[in-house]
């Protein structure tokens, strides 16, 4: 059970690692793209009422795509440290992992299915339970 425990780790710190990167460069690009779209926007209407400002909703969109960038952001770090800490039995990185696992159920289809299902029953199996039973006392 060791060996899974290992692999749980592995595949936690890896896919925090890929979504966080994904986070910081999809998230900069979008910024930059807000920016640039948002200051044309401006320099095209320079002071007069414009039609188009108000069938774009900068303002809506950089909130949503903030909260978004902040969701994947804590799920990437959560991850990761999951990664690290459930190899090493620490007690609250279980309940992590099954967190984390319910999420990735859902969030990375195909790949986050067949994670989220494998660490789940890792999680859950009595093997596990002993051994981390053992590591908190």
């Amino acid at each position: 059970m060791e060996g899974h425990l290992q692999a749980v780790g592995f595949l936690y710190k890896t896919l925090g690692i890929i979504w966080l990167a994904l986070t910081v460069l999809i998230g900069g690009v979008v910024a930059v793209v807000l920016l640039f779209f948002g200051s044309a926007l401006a320099l095209a209407c320079a002071g007069e009422a414009c039609p188009i400002a108000a069938d774009v909703p900068l303002g809506l969109m950089a909130v949503i795509l903030t909260v978004v960038a902040v969701f994947f952001a804590a799920y990437s770090v959560a991850a990761i440290t999951a990664g690290i800490a459930f190899p090493k039995r620490r007690p609250w990185a279980r309940p992590l992992v099954v967190v984390l696992s319910i999420v990735t159920l859902f969030l990375n289809i195909p790949f986050g299915l067949a994670i989220g299902i494998y660490s789940l029953w890792v999680c859950f199996s009595q093997k596990t339970a002993k051994l981390f039973e053992e590591a908190s006392s």
